[in-house]
């Protein structure tokens, strides 16, 4: 029997570190841990558990957990919300031109699909 890890299972310290931010959250929010807890539908000894990181939460426990503190579940994995893209006014954007047609972007570059407005002559 072998006790090394394998390498293909993740490691606690490759997971991000939920435990802090759950206790703080909810501190933050000045809900107590069996209040928490009972809106979660989880135990309180559960959800201590996960505060102090004995025990790594599933996604519908994190679902739960963020609907509960008013949050994200990206905010209590600790990720860092991605900037947004900048406002342009239609009023604002140069129409391009292509084979004739004229064409204002409408949405935001970058993206997989991206909206036109097409003013056809």
């Amino acid at each position: 029997m072998s006790t090394e890890a394998d390498p293909a299972e993740p490691t606690a310290a490759a997971l991000p570190d939920v435990a802090p931010r759950l206790r703080a959250l909810r501190r933050s929010r000045g809900v107590t841990l069996e209040t928490a807890a009972r809106r979660a539908g989880l135990s309180p000894a559960h959800l201590s558990r996960l505060e102090t990181g004995r025990r790594q939460p599933s996604l519908p426990m994190l679902l739960g957990l963020a609907r509960v503190y008013g949050t994200t579940v990206s905010e209590l994995l600790g990720e860092s919300a991605p900037e947004r893209d900048p406002v342009v006014r239609a009023g604002r954007a140069g129409p391009a031109e292509a084979d004739g047609w004229a064409y204002r972007p409408a949405g935001a570059p970058g993206r997989a699909m991206q909206a036109l407005r097409v003013e056809v002559p």
